[in-house]
């Protein structure tokens, strides 16, 4: 296994003196480690809850009580599920709340916004000095990825680009292989969708580190030389030019309706906006089965001999079985982020 260092006193300084050796990884003393502050730790515990309503941690939550019937219909407890439902989520006459088909990524737009700035400030201004990452924020590369994200977005409200609907809806009603999946509320069919949604996921995203011209689109997301939650946003806007959905998404059109399929990948992208921030430390308990932040991290790097790891969304168990499962390792070198020339 590859080894990795996360924290560095002074990063900008270490990469100069790194050009200045020949690139070769330089060392600092050992420096003491201080016990965090009470008002540090509150501050990582509002971190931890915004990363949680933005990330999707809600909306499983609310899926998983649906399913098994203990999805409370007071407005009280729905409010505090979805706080910016805005009256999305009020029960029918039935008592029914529907989940699968809402927008999900506008909903988490606000706290998109509120992690983003929290971890500024964590990073930039609370963190010890010492425990800062190598590489925080910087002014230009986090415009940059809030840009493309903006662009990301509006191209796909454009539903003339949104071909891959359509091809959708054409496979689905005359080419799928059953109709067992077809209930967007059937638990069966839920998880099916799941399951079937991550895994073409693991797909699409490792061959678009092989293929030119899935490539030619991905590299939007990883060009960036900063590695925080703006990189999350840092979507290519140009994935309707590529064969992009034949990979991610059209498969499932032989098994499940496109409601599903949409919610799933909902779910999965809203899931990795927590996994690009370097202030959660590597959780190896759960890594072999569930994608962290530590994990990504390796996947973004340019180090040469962490190149083509991590592929996964949100199962890492993808990555174990094809070979592709890189942990990270506190000690060592350093790590690059952005593209290789």
């Amino acid at each position: 296994m590859s080894t990795t260092s996360t924290t560095q006193p002074d990063g900008r300084a270490d990469r100069l003196l790194d050009e200045a050796t020949g690139g070769a990884p330089t060392t600092r003393p050992q420096q003491r480690s201080r016990r965090p502050s009470l008002p540090l730790v509150a501050a990582y515990i509002v971190f931890a809850v915004l990363l949680f309503y933005a990330s999707g941690g809600t909306l499983f939550i609310a899926s998983i009580l649906q399913q098994t019937g203990h999805l409370p219909t007071d407005r009280a407890w729905l409010t505090v599920l979805f706080p910016n439902g805005f009256g999305n989520f009020d029960p029918d006459e039935s008592g029914h709340v529907e989940l699968v088909k809402q927008d999900y990524l506008t909903l988490a737009m606000p706290w998109f916004v509120l992690c983003l700035v929290w971890e500024a400030l964590l990073v930039c201004r609370w963190m010890p000095p010492e425990k800062r990452p190598l590489h925080t924020y910087s002014f230009n590369d986090t415009i940059m990825s809030i840009s493309t994200g903006v662009l990301y977005i509006l191209v796909s409200k454009i539903v003339l680009l949104n071909w891959g609907s359509a091809l959708y809806e054409l496979i689905w009603d005359n080419a799928r292989v059953t109709s067992a999946f077809s209930d967007v509320e059937d638990p069966l069919a839920w998880w099916v969708s799941f399951f079937l949604a991550d895994f073409f996921y693991y797909v699409y995203h490792r061959a678009s580190h092989w293929f030119s011209w899935l490539w030619a689109s991905h590299l939007v997301h990883h060009c960036g030389e900063e590695y925080n939650l703006s990189t999350a946003l840092r979507q290519p806007a140009t994935d309707f030019l590529t064969p992009t959905r034949f990979l991610s998404s059209l498969p499932l059109a032989f098994f499940v309706p496109a409601p599903l399929t949409t919610f799933q990948a909902q779910l999965g992208l809203l899931y990795q906006f927590w996994i690009h921030t370097q202030v959660v430390p590597p959780l190896p308990l759960i890594e072999y089965v569930i994608n962290t932040s530590s994990l990504h991290k390796i996947h973004h790097a340019r180090n040469a001999h962490l190149l083509g790891k991590n592929y996964g969304a949100v199962l890492s168990v993808w990555d174990w079985l094809g070979g592709t499962l890189e942990f990270e390792h506190l000690e060592g070198e350093p790590i690059y982020f952005g593209i290789v020339p």
